[in-house]
């Protein structure tokens, strides 16, 4: 088996070597330093061990390598991986054993290369019920406690989505469920128009979902977001979704359940397309639907689908702020004047050094 193993090993760094030619792509000067981008978007996946040239069953089983073999084996397969622009996201302190076997197994499974930046390879979906790895290895369960929280214990401003609105809105829809809090009377004249219009929403969200899917590379997503970023148009909420201001009743011609529904899968909208929305802490929900359905053939973002964009319909000023008496502008006021260097002395001290406060 060392034997069998040295001539596997000498594959591997043969091929680390040998890779393959970067693709002619017809780019300009400017876009040149976008080339692991591009490639990444036109360049069609194949089975890894394709690129290596090195066949997966060419690997022993885990079982019949000893432990130095298996730790000398991953460090080779890692750097084979690293060579190629693969960088294996992989829980700490993991066993070679279930290392080694978890690298081969990914042999045949089909992978983009791109001769620039890096392309991270993840195992895992963040799911802890369908985890690859043992439980205590596990990296799921540590995403799946940060959302646990209830929305007491939620920060909005540490939020990237709409989470904390919409988790909100559901408390409040539940407990008026259980008459634990106060509600205007029932407005009928509009339940069947209201119940079209949720069911038109959550299709909106359901057919944004199923667009191409995003990288899972960061590299890849950031360099992908200075694209549309530059090159992409503004637009209103609006055009963007493709559903007419229009559509959104006024919150005096519904109920407060009806404006929470409209509201909360409005707010899911607004996720799919990666646009988090900021209101002021206090703000009743009448407020945020109404602010948020005034502004939507009136508020321009950028389509940005792998880093998202912001919405804030804050001028920064409270006495033209669309929140009125709930706009928190003013809170945020500071004092920069212990931030500034002290006026020199050009009289007594005209050569002296200024001390500065950092």
């Amino acid at each position: 088996m060392k034997t069998y193993i040295s001539h596997l090993i000498e594959d591997m760094q043969q091929a680390a070597k040998s890779l393959p030619a970067k693709p002619y792509l017809e780019l300009s000067e400017d876009d040149e330093c976008l080339r692991g981008v591009i490639e990444y978007e036109s360049i069609e996946p194949k089975p890894m061990q394709e690129w290596f040239g090195i066949e997966k069953a060419n690997f022993p089983p885990a079982e019949k390598l000893s432990n130095d073999e298996l730790k000398l084996m991953v460090k080779e397969i890692i750097k084979l991986w690293k060579a190629y622009n693969f960088d294996p996201v992989l829980p700490k302190n993991l066993p070679a054993r279930i290392t080694y076997q978890t690298l081969v197994n990914y042999f045949d499974k089909p992978v983009i290369w791109v001769s620039e930046g890096i392309i991270g390879v993840e195992f895992c979906e963040y799911d802890p019920q369908n985890c690859p790895f043992p439980s205590e290895y596990c990296m799921c369960k540590d995403f799946e406690n940060d959302f646990n929280t209830d929305a007491d214990d939620f920060e909005p401003g540490l939020c990237i989505d709409n989470s904390y609105e919409i988790t909100i809105l559901d408390k409040e829809l539940s407990e008026i469920a259980e008459n634990k809090l106060p509600e205007a009377p029932i407005v009928n004249k509009l339940e069947k128009y209201v119940n079209q219009l949720i069911g038109d929403l959550n299709f909106a969200v359901e057919k944004r979902k199923n667009q191409p899917n995003i990288p899972d590379n960061i590299e890849i997503r950031s360099a992908n977001s200075l694209i549309d970023l530059i090159k992409g148009p503004f637009k209103t909420l609006e055009d963007l979704t493709g559903i007419s201001q229009s559509v959104f009743p006024d919150h005096i011609d519904m109920n407060g359940i009806q404006t929470r529904e409209v509201l909360k899968v409005l707010l899911k909208l607004l996720d799919v397309y990666k646009l988090k929305i900021y209101y002021p802490k206090e703000l009743p929900f009448e407020f945020k639907y109404q602010t948020l359905a005034d502004e939507w053939n009136e508020c321009y973002v950028k389509d940005l689908p792998d880093s998202g964009d912001d919405i804030d319909f804050c001028t920064g000023e409270p006495q033209t702020c669309p929140f009125g008496e709930y706009c928190d502008c003013g809170d945020n006021d500071f004092d920069f004047s212990d931030d500034e260097p002290p006026e020199p002395d050009t009289e007594n001290n005209s050569e002296k050094d200024i001390d500065m406060p950092f």
